[in-house]
């Protein structure tokens, strides 16, 4: 089981936002984006404008992080198509029940939650 490229992409590089996020702790400033990124997610709509939509809020939000001397990987994008096989399907699952499960009434700390558990 594999994503689709643009789907890997976009879930990578939010995985990374939304650890780099958790660690600087202001979480609720990006709300608003993390909703748009997973409704985008969930229609497979607009996945080449969300990689640029989140690049820039990694440049914007995680400075601290780009500029790091010696970086611990947190907010590097984690792309589960990369991960080995038996791991790979775990994740994917564990990501598509998200999917199944989000909409706009669902916690926003549960979204937060769900996604950086795809990297543990």
């Amino acid at each position: 089981m594999m994503l689709e490229e643009k789907e890997n992409v976009v879930l990578g590089k939010l995985i990374a936002l939304v650890n780099g996020v958790i660690s600087e702790g202001d979480i609720w400033i990006l709300e608003d984006k993390i909703r748009e990124i997973l409704s985008a997610l969930q229609q497979d709509k607009a996945l080449d404008s969300m990689v640029v939509v989140l690049e820039e809020l990694k440049k914007k939000y995680l400075i601290n992080c780009m500029v790091c001397k010696t970086p611990c990987g947190k907010t590097s994008d984690y792309f589960l198509n990369e991960l080995e096989p038996q791991q790979r399907e775990k994740k994917i699952k564990l990501y598509r029940d998200l999917l199944k499960k989000y909409d706009s009434k669902t916690e926003y700390q549960d979204i937060l939650k769900a996604i950086s558990e795809l990297s543990w």
